[in-house]
């Protein structure tokens, strides 16, 4: 009996085989094989979270400081690292010309990239953030998450993940969809699905601890749209409603009721029920998802929304930031801020 097994783990792809030569196998020879190929299976499963970790390596950027014979270029792993080189060459050299060269792909904050005036150009010699030449840079507020999923129940899977409450999840490049009633319908207008009983007492009970829900309305006489945090239940068993967010025609003395039937809730564990479905336990800290069926969620590479702002331009009176261009650049991937907006602004209707 001949018995071998190999693994491979690659930025890319994974590869886990198991090669069995064997003519006369007695029954515990047969034993060990069928384990091996166990650990092979559970390898395999475990391999595609470890890869998406490793997919986290940043493209790299080129700083060109001057400009013709005498430019310098030097390459750094992240913005951040870039954009701190950038200010040491402004110390030593105020007229230093500055151009950051962004490699093709994704480049991943970890906070937002804030822009001091010390970096700022002219307007015969702007400051330029440009993807290289032939590439298309990415800048995302979202990061890889390195998972281990289990299976929960009815096609539901769980991860635990040690990571603060966030509102987008992404699989592969495609937003999923918090889990809702009424279920997300990419037909349905508004809101891509609405029904009346969405906060309906009988719906309300179904559910163990709302909190961090939220609800999503028209304004009852349609001016807008409007979005009312879920701060749990009241003591007769209603829904608890914070202050609403979005709309200027929502606070006293204006209408408050949201839209008797266009409305859904999203956020809330018990609806998570329909495929690309997901739910965040950020007080247990456990994901919850469920994959199309066939799709095991192992096989996808999964990211979350980190961050509202993504670029931040650090201006005051007295030091101003200007001359600085981005050009052909895909920013994606920020929080969203709808949920934070209350101040009440301007209540012309037009």
């Amino acid at each position: 009996m001949k018995v071998s097994w190999s693994g491979s783990l690659l930025a890319e792809t994974s590869c886990v085989s198991v090669l069995i030569d064997a003519t006369q196998l007695n029954q515990r020879g047969r034993i060990y094989v069928r384990m091996m190929k166990i650990l092979a299976a559970a390898m395999l499963l475990a391999l595609p979270a470890l890869s998406s970790a490793q997919q986290s390596r940043q493209p790299l950027i080129v700083l060109k400081i001057g400009e013709g014979a005498t430019a310098r270029t030097s390459t750094y792993p992240s913005l951040p690292a870039a954009l701190s080189a950038a200010e040491a060459a402004r110390r030593d050299n105020p007229q230093a010309r500055l151009r950051f060269q962004l490699a093709a792909g994704t480049h991943r904050l970890t906070a937002p990239l804030v822009l001091p005036a010390s970096i700022s150009g002219t307007p015969q010699a702007p400051t330029v953030f440009a993807s290289a030449r032939g590439a298309r840079a990415t800048i995302s507020g979202s990061h890889l998450l390195a998972l281990h999923w289990q299976p929960y129940h009815d096609g539901i899977f769980v991860a635990d993940l040690d990571e603060p409450a966030f509102d987008q999840l992404w699989m592969d490049g495609k937003r999923q969809v918090r889990a809702r009633y009424p279920n997300y319908d990419p037909n349905s207008q508004p809101f891509n699905g609405t029904t009346a009983d969405a906060i309906s007492p009988q719906r309300v009970a179904r559910w163990k601890d709302p909190l961090g829900g939220e609800l999503h309305a028209m304004h009852q006489y349609r001016w807008g749209s409007a979005f009312w945090p879920i701060e749990g239940k009241n003591a007769d068993g209603t829904l608890k409603l914070g202050q609403p967010t979005a709309n200027n025609r929502v606070i006293a003395p204006d209408p408050t009721q949201p839209h008797a039937e266009l409305r859904y809730v999203e956020n809330i564990f018990e609806e998570l029920d329909a495929p690309h479905e997901w739910f965040y336990d950020a007080k247990a800290r456990k994901l919850y998802y469920k994959p199309p069926e066939g799709v095991h969620p192992s096989r996808g590479r999964f990211e979350c929304t980190a961050l509202d702002n993504l670029v931040v331009v650090a201006a005051t009176r007295t030091a101003p930031v200007h001359d600085i261009r981005l050009e052909g650049l895909t920013f994606t991937h920020s929080a969203r801020t709808v949920m934070h907006q209350r101040e009440r602004i301007l209540r012309s209707d037009w």
